[in-house]
């Protein structure tokens, strides 16, 4: 029995060796697995130079050519209003009419006070500069009663000096050729009088007048400066209207009508300091508003500040605008780009071939078969095509523009098919 056991187990070692054996030489015949990661197909695409345009982005408000405020200068009730909000109108168009009544009284009794003063000395109508006041009666009398006075004093004195006449005699004449000569003086003193009263009296006229004509309020002349641009004719729009007729109003009343020239409008807008050195005077800005979010309104810079706000480190600049559609409107918020100057050989790429992970924007560069992250800025954009900025790409540079998101750095790549290159598109 003790034998029996003993060559079963023999047996079964020897199978036991034959059968590791046999799987360590199975093993052994497997091929090695390669540690080449298998390439990704992707699509590329070639970068290009190109022009593009430089922009600087601005934000402003657009304003009138000028903004005018119609107040009285005399007291009264309004009448009528003529105008209202958003009505056109041009220099000298009625806006409104106060009560005349008192300024025309007011009128008649100068011009009642004039003639007064024009009858004292037998005139009709106020004398002009070439007026010779030795021609009027009462200095005419005055002068040839002088005269008669001088000719009996000579004679007198002619006589007294033959011994002809008598010294009383001689002393009366005296006497009357000087009540005569002063007598011309108080005349020529009286007409001098009438002359002052005359002129003030014309004065008084001519403001009850003035203040007459102000009772009738009419839009202003344009302001020097304003002219609407291609020889238009320059109007003004009602931008606010807050009197009524039937109220009271006087020179202490700040304002009737807002009227503001819009023919024209000012784009005023903030630069930062760093670009003090590309903006100058004449150069074109895009500008865009809400109100016609596809449309593109072109402006040119008339005026830029000297100086730059500490605060914000911006300066100030106006941009003329023109609106002979009075379509753009005072106040309005817009949105600008001031184009400076145009880049011949900025580096572009498609759109397609930039990718945004965890606040980093790069592309994937094809260097010798394998994939090459390059960060880059983005910059100017054109249909289909972003402006790569901040990298070592080259014209002729291949970028992945499909399958990126199984890419990493010196991940293989096998190349479907090129998209062809960029044409230029401005």
């Amino acid at each position: 029995m003790r034998s029996v056991i003993f060559g079963v187990l023999i047996v079964g070692c020897g199978l036991a060796a034959l059968g590791g054996c046999s799987h360590g030489s199975a093993h052994s015949e497997e091929p090695a697995e390669s540690s080449e990661p298998k390439p990704v197909s992707v699509s590329v695409a070639t970068v290009v130079a190109r022009p593009v345009q430089r922009r600087i982005p601005v934000v402003g408000t657009l304003t009138g050519l000028e903004q005018i405020e119609i107040s009285p200068k005399v007291a009264g009730r309004v009448l009528r209003v003529h105008a209202d909000l958003g009505d056109r109108v041009h220099a000298g168009d009625p806006l409104l009419e106060i009560d005349p009544t008192d300024y025309q009284l007011a009128v008649d009794e100068a011009q009642r006070s004039l003639e007064r003063e024009l009858a004292k000395i037998g005139l009709t109508e106020a004398p002009d500069a070439s007026f010779d006041s030795e021609s009027l009666p009462s200095i005419v009398r005055a002068t040839l009663l002088v005269e008669n006075a001088r000719n009996q004093f000579a004679r007198v004195r002619s006589l007294i000096e033959k011994r002809a006449a008598a010294v009383q005699e001689y002393e009366q004449v005296e006497t009357n050729l000087r009540v005569e000569e002063a007598t011309l003086r108080q005349a020529r003193l009286e007409v001098q009088a009438t002359l002052a009263a005359i002129r003030y009296a014309q004065t008084v006229l001519e403001t009850a007048r003035r203040n007459l004509a102000e009772t009738r309020i009419v839009a202003p002349e344009c302001p020097l400066g304003a002219q609407a641009p291609s020889g238009q004719t320059t109007s003004f729009v009602v931008a606010r209207r807050i009197v009524s007729a039937g109220e009271m109003v006087s020179p202490s009343t700040l304002e009737l009508l807002e009227l503001v020239i819009d023919d024209a409008l000012k784009l005023k807008a903030t630069v930062p300091e760093r670009f003090a050195g590309e903006v100058r005077g004449g150069l074109t800005i895009e500008v865009r508003v809400d109100a016609y979010p596809d449309e593109v309104f072109e402006a040119t810079i008339t005026r830029i500040s000297p100086v730059v706000d500490p605060q914000s480190r911006t300066f100030e600049i106006e941009a003329l605008v023109p609106n002979g559609e009075h379509r753009l409107q005072h106040g309005a918020f817009a949105k600008g780009a001031i184009l400076t100057r145009v880049e011949t050989d900025a580096i572009t790429a498609p759109l397609e071939s930039v990718v945004t992970f965890a606040g980093v924007t790069k592309v994937f560069a094809v260097v010798d078969g394998h994939a090459q992250g390059t960060p880059v800025e983005l910059g100017v954009r054109g249909p289909g095509w972003v402006e790569l900025r901040g990298s070592n790409l080259k014209p002729e540079s291949v970028v992945v523009t499909s399958g990126q998101s199984q890419l990493a750095d010196g991940t293989p790549v096998e190349i479907r098919a090129p998209s062809g290159d960029q044409t230029a598109s401005r």
